[in-house]
């Protein structure tokens, strides 16, 4: 595995870090998850872990897919002889990914300051909703926070509201798994490790990259809905939804051409964006939604399902390509991101019961 031999610990307790820290244990790194006891109790009664015992227990505890490809330690490092302990596993390790803010960091012993003095070839991360320096530092606040300060939740619709999942949280962790690769990168050359600074509204702000370009280029924000072909969701006959991209040219042609409607091809950049759209959601209320995705197949079209989380957890394709894995109890896992031509399919550890340490 290319990270065989990387240590790294998992200190952290929100969904960014221990996300990071197990992108990295996908490529094989040996990552160890530390907790203090208090926080994982709490976890277990909220995951609805306790009480339970036995195969249910594993089930419910493999449900905790960050906590896969990692050895689990609860230490209560706040206190002595935790603290000395959580020292020598720091010494030994290569990477510490923790999300504890500026002052609960300082007196823990994890601010970057005195984890660069006493570790000086260690890469640390911490990771936090607004980051350690700038007018905002050190702000409380979690994934709807970091979008609504990147203006990326003012895209969610004319009325702002919450997206469905945590993309902050979840951009924030590759963004952080990214830096400390880089970070180790340098390491190389330097001998030095260092100290990264992850702010989730940074984070965020890649969300923008798109929109900040056209506000610039135009001069004005824009607009919510694409402006092209059938850029949008559509309600189907059976109650389920595809979403159509066929916003190039050459697709929008085709899908017009093999639906039988030459009068909608002038229409691939129209003004009346509400008459379009409306005279496209007739068309694909036409038809249940395995059939538009079998339709689009057949003429490679850019419509796809809106699958839910059951219906993706089940999809062939994403198993085909290792990018989801079965536990041996039947848990759904997260696979490698990114394929690697010249490796196995990953084979992913569930999360596991904890170890404490006293």
């Amino acid at each position: 595995m290319p990270l065989t031999g990387l240590k790294v610990i998992d200190l952290s307790r929100f969904l960014p870090g221990p996300q990071a820290a197990a992108l990295l244990g996908d490529y094989g790194a040996e990552v160890t998850r530390i907790e203090h006891p208090r926080h994982g109790l709490a976890r277990d009664r909220a995951q609805g872990v306790d009480p339970l015992s036995g195969e249910a227990r594993d089930r419910a505890r493999e449900t905790d897919l960050t906590g896969r490809n990692k050895r689990w330690l609860r230490l209560a490092f706040d206190a002595e002889p935790g603290r000395s302990h959580l020292a020598r596993l720091i010494a030994d390790a290569d990477v510490l990914v923790h999300d504890y803010r500026p002052r609960a960091a300082a007196a823990l012993g994890l601010d970057a300051d005195t984890l660069t003095a006493s570790f000086p070839r260690l890469v640390h991360v911490a990771i936090s909703a607004t980051g350690a320096t700038g007018p905002r530092a050190g702000a409380p606040g979690h994934d709807p926070v970091a979008l609504a300060l990147s203006g990326a939740l003012s895209r969610s619709g004319e009325v702002p509201h919450l997206f469905g999942f945590p993309c902050a949280d979840l951009l924030t962790a590759a963004h952080a798994a990214f830096a400390v690769m880089v970070a180790l990168w340098r390491r190389r050359e330097t001998g030095a490790g260092a100290a990264l600074d992850a702010a989730m509204s940074d984070s965020a702000l890649a969300l923008m990259v798109s929109v900040f370009g056209r506000q610039q280029r135009t001069g004005q924000e824009p607009p919510l809905a694409f402006a092209t072909g059938d850029n949008a969701v559509f309600s189907c006959a059976d109650g389920g939804h595809v979403v159509a991209t066929n916003m190039e040219r050459g697709f929008w042609n085709r899908f017009c051409e093999v639906m039988d409607r030459p009068d909608l091809a002038e229409h691939f950049e129209d003004p009346d964006r509400g008459g379009v759209l409306a005279a496209l959601g007739d068309v694909y209320g036409a038809r249940d939604r395995d059939d538009w995705a079998k339709f689009a197949e057949e003429h490679d079209l850019q419509i796809a399902p809106v699958l839910t989380p059951a219906e993706a957890m089940a999809e062939p394709h994403h198993h085909a390509r290792g990018a989801l894995l079965r536990s041996a109890l039947g848990t759904v896992l997260p696979g490698r991101p990114v394929r690697f031509a010249d490796l196995p399919s990953a084979v992913a550890q569930p999360a596991q019961e904890p170890e404490t340490l006293t």
